[in-house]
């Protein structure tokens, strides 16, 4: 299975079964882990911290808008970068706490998605287990959450 037009399928390959362990992982975050996983993306180089660059980066890949042309943009980039020149997992977490916007992109897909598989009710069931357990984010419990979550 190729993931997406333009990628070249001999180097980007997966299995159904991978897409199906990804998709699941996303639709069953919960708003306080999305930005845990954003971080991940977004940190290049995984120093466990984020520079300038990846910040902006970060921004203007989540809300399709320009640094440079944006003001509003610009403003979440700087008031992010202005207490630290490095952002660590941490302050992440807790500007997104206090500035829902820059997530909420990321968020809405996610609602969207989860409305129409199942409907946000039987993800936001799956999501507090997960919460719960780490084990839950095991392969296994995919399946016995679908039995418990209907």
């Amino acid at each position: 299975m190729s993931v997406g037009p333009g990628i070249n399928e001999n180097k980007c390959k997966m299995n159904f079964t991978d897409y199906i362990a990804i998709f699941w992982n996303f639709l069953s975050l919960d708003a306080l882990m999305i930005p845990s996983l954003v971080y991940f993306l977004f940190d290049d180089d995984k120093s466990d911290s984020l520079d300038f660059q990846e910040v902006k980066n970060l921004v203007e890949t989540i809300h399709q808008k320009s640094y440079d042309l944006n003001s509003s943009i610009r403003q979440m980039v700087d008031v992010m970068q202005y207490c630290t020149a490095q952002i660590t997992r941490a302050q992440f977490q807790q500007f997104c706490r206090k500035n829902h916007n820059i997530c909420s992109p990321i968020i809405n897909i996610q609602f969207n998605l989860r409305k129409m598989i199942k409907g946000d009710i039987f993800w936001d069931k799956v999501a507090s287990k997960r919460i719960k357990d780490k084990a839950k984010c095991a392969p296994e419990f995919v399946y016995k959450c679908l039995q418990d979550c209907e």
